[in-house]
């Protein structure tokens, strides 16, 4: 029993071995041809494709990735939400970073909200960010609206939202922050500064 054990194991590892390179590899190589198509912010009709490995986006820059065309328009920071006369703060020491994006399904099929773009924050050391669902809750609700809750995109229609992180304020004003999209492909990175 030990031996046909020993000579499967020795007969499994090589293979799984190969197989795990043609996985990376076929990873390496896609992520090095995948294309971003960015948009001229003058004639949206005109579009630039590039790698996705070059891309160098910046805040207000419209791309499309997937049929789905994306542009984060705004990001400032805030000390507090005012809600109904209420003032609302972060934990001490932190603050929030208040992000303004939209997308559009330019595709002829219906988007799930799976296959929709997800933002997050990245700082300069690599510390990814998720929206801070109370503070997105209290900017929507001093600004008087509903958040958007995702469901099923049609082609043609889009989506205007903003998303509210918490980070901590000291590493706030350091450079080298970026926003994050992902659920698109591999992630696309925007720089703030």
């Amino acid at each position: 029993m030990q031996t046909s054990i020993k000579s499967f194991i020795k007969r499994i590892v090589p293979i799984f071995f190969v197989l795990a390179f043609v996985v990376l590899t076929t990873l390496v190589l896609k992520s090095r041809t995948e294309k971003i198509y960015i948009l001229d912010p003058n004639n949206t009709d005109t579009m630039t494709s590039i790698p996705l490995k070059d891309a160098q986006l910046k805040i207000g820059d419209m791309f499309i990735k997937n049929k789905i065309e994306v542009q984060v328009s705004k990001l400032f920071l805030r000390n507090y939400m005012l809600v109904q006369d209420n003032i609302i703060h972060p934990d001490k020491g932190d603050v929030y970073i208040v992000v303004h994006y939209h997308y559009k399904n330019t595709s002829s099929k219906i988007i799930s909200p799976s296959d929709q773009p997800r933002i997050k924050l990245q700082d300069a050391s690599g510390i990814i960010y998720e929206s801070d669902n109370d503070g997105t809750i209290h900017y929507f609700a001093e600004r008087e609206k509903t958040p958007i809750i995702l469901s099923n995109l049609s082609p043609n229609l889009s989506v205007n939202n903003a998303l509210v992180f918490k980070v901590p304020e000291a590493s706030a004003h350091v450079e080298g922050w970026q926003v994050l999209v992902e659920g698109l492909g591999s992630p696309i990175l925007i720089d703030i500064s």
